[in-house]
């Protein structure tokens, strides 16, 4: 959608619309509507576009519009008519308004002033006003005023207005011509009984149907029962009170008109504001409930990461008391371990003690032996040496007491090998008992190492499922947040909305006082002014009818005098 602000001088009145297209129009197709927009303020056949000039907010210029791409959104553009025997006023360019959308045209010098609504917020006439006077003090492009002013001032080719002389008022000609403009409405260059008093009726005129007629008849000086625009100047001349009134009269209707479809237009406006306002509030409402929905989940969320905390401390508590006994089964590995090196210590040393046991009876056996050969020996000596015998049998004495005394003391190495031998079985029995305890220690510890581990990854599964939590937590706090920020808004926007309403309320209000102003002004001007047209009427009727007379009895004397002989 794009929109461009079209002025023209309509009447000797300014007129600023704002024309919108769904696209960028060709250079017809905004002539086109231009034609049809200001053409109706005209009546048929009042209208004919010559060329169109467009303001460059830069240069600050009015350039010549040649094609459509010189065409920006919100551009002001100026509609020159060719062949307008009316002046070009030279007043500022006011600001643009929406066309009139309703089948009623009013003409350019109420349209002017139309007190349509305005983009900003002011009361419609007071915005209108506004737009008449021109910006000062300011350092931006200049405001256009007309195409002729603005290139009068640049350096570039001249704008020929269509008359040098100025306007300053509505001369009574320009009254003639806009109310038998009104008068004719879509029809054709005359108007007829009906378009007549269609007229006085639309004015509010309220005279007798006869006199009416009579007027009708006065206007209508071919008698064709069509009134042409020279018979409506010269009826205007007879009857010049009558004119102003139906001017200003025309003036007051085309304001009431333009009144009523500026409150229906700010009643509409009105209702979409309230519909508006009613969506924004349920926005508000539907916000907040987001808002305690996700207050909602973030705390659940954060009993859930609270419970995952705790689960994480047990699992912690049940890691460390693993470790702890863990280090437990450590230490009695350790002091098994140390007893079983003791007993296989113990053990061999009983082992040494059993092997020089056994050595000790193997020498003792063997020194038995030997003297068991001595003996032996010591027999064959005593036959054989008997001569000494008494030598012999001392020695033999000796040699038994020697064998007794080694066969105790073999008895006794015999004794300390069996008991070496127990101890050694001993030692080996506790050896076995010291082994088997390590072995239980040993699987202790394996087992306290496999539940450590258990509770090292119950440990690892608690804090994943915590910063999982906790995640989760980060993002239904973000969510949050976000829902926040949304409910903040929503309210910043239903506070802009009651905002906006109440100046549309008091707009509205304005508006009426101003309609009921204007209207309890427009009766009483009506009920002074009705007695003076019927003034104006009988005057003229006398006059007419002296007329009349005179006519007749000048015809009487003209005919008196040809009948006596007397006419010269």
């Amino acid at each position: 959608m794009v929109v461009y602000k079209a002025a023209c001088d309509i009447f000797g009145n300014k007129i600023n619309y704002e024309l919108d297209f769904v696209r960028t129009p060709s250079l017809s197709e905004l002539k086109g509507k231009c034609s049809t927009v200001f053409g109706a303020l005209m009546g048929r056949g009042g209208f004919s576009l010559h060329y169109i000039q467009i303001f460059h907010p830069i240069k600050g210029v009015w350039e010549q519009l040649r094609s459509h791409s010189q065409l920006r959104d919100g551009c002001q553009l100026y509609v020159f008519q060719k062949d307008n025997k009316m002046h070009e006023s030279q007043a500022p360019i006011p600001t643009a308004i929406k066309p009139p959308v309703s089948s009623y045209h009013p003409p350019a010098s109420v349209a002017a002033h139309s007190p349509v609504h305005q983009r900003r917020s002011l009361s419609p006439v007071a915005a209108v006003r506004k737009s008449l006077s021109p910006s000062r003090g300011k350092s931006a492009a200049p405001v256009p005023t007309t195409p002729a002013r603005a290139a009068s001032v640049a350096a570039m080719p001249p704008v020929v207005s269509l008359s040098p002389i100025p306007n300053p008022a509505t001369t009574h000609a320009d009254k003639v011509r806009i109310v038998f403009n009104a008068m004719l409405g879509e029809a054709s260059s005359t108007a007829d009984d009906e378009a007549f008093r269609n007229l006085f009726a639309m004015v509010r005129i309220k005279l007798d149907p006869a006199v009416i007629t009579s007027l009708f008849n006065q206007a209508d000086a071919n008698q064709d029962d069509l009134i042409s625009y020279p018979e409506w100047q010269r009826f205007s001349e007879t009857y010049p009170t009558m004119i102003d009134s139906l001017h200003s009269r025309l003036r007051d209707f085309w304001k009431s008109k333009e009144f009523e479809h500026a409150l229906e237009d700010m009643r509409k406006r009105m209702a979409d504001l309230e519909e508006s306002h009613l969506r924004i509030q349920h926005g508000v409402s539907e916000a907040e409930k987001a808002t305690q929905a996700a207050r909602d989940r973030v705390a659940q969320q954060q009993g859930r990461v609270d419970e995952a905390k705790a689960k994480e401390r047990d699992a912690k508590a049940i890691l460390d008391a693993s470790k702890q006994e863990t280090e437990r089964a450590r230490g009695t590995v350790g002091q098994r371990a140390g007893e079983v090196a003791h007993s296989q210590d113990l053990q061999k040393k009983q082992m040494d003690a059993v092997q020089t046991a056994t050595a000790r009876l193997n020498e003792q056996q063997q020194n038995v032996s030997q003297l068991q050969q001595e003996t032996l020996q010591a027999e064959r000596r005593v036959e054989e040496l008997r001569r000494m015998l008494e030598e012999a049998e001392n020695a033999l004495a000796n040699q038994r007491e020697r064998e007794e005394a080694g066969c105790v003391e073999q008895d006794n190495r015999q004794r300390s090998l069996e008991d070496a031998n127990g101890a050694h079985e001993e030692a080996l029995t506790t050896t076995q008992l010291a082994m088997d305890k390590l072995s239980v220690s040993e699987q202790a510890l394996a087992t306290a190492q496999t539940r450590e581990e258990e509770c090292g990854v119950a440990h690892l599964q608690s804090r994943d499922e915590v910063n999982r939590e906790l995640l989760r937590l980060e993002e239904e706090e973000q969510e949050l947040r976000v829902v926040v920020d949304s409910e903040v808004k929503h309210h910043d926007y239903a506070a802009d909305s009651a905002h906006n309403l109440q100046q549309r309320e008091a707009e509205l209000k304005a508006l009426t006082d101003e309609i009921n102003n204007h209207e309890v002004k427009r009766d009483a001007d009506e009920e002074n002014e009705l007695p003076m047209l019927e003034q104006e009427i009988r005057l003229r009727q006398q006059r007419l009818n002296l007329e009349q007379e005179e006519a007749k009895l000048r015809n009487e004397h003209k005919s008196f005098q040809t009948s006596t002989g007397r006419a010269q």
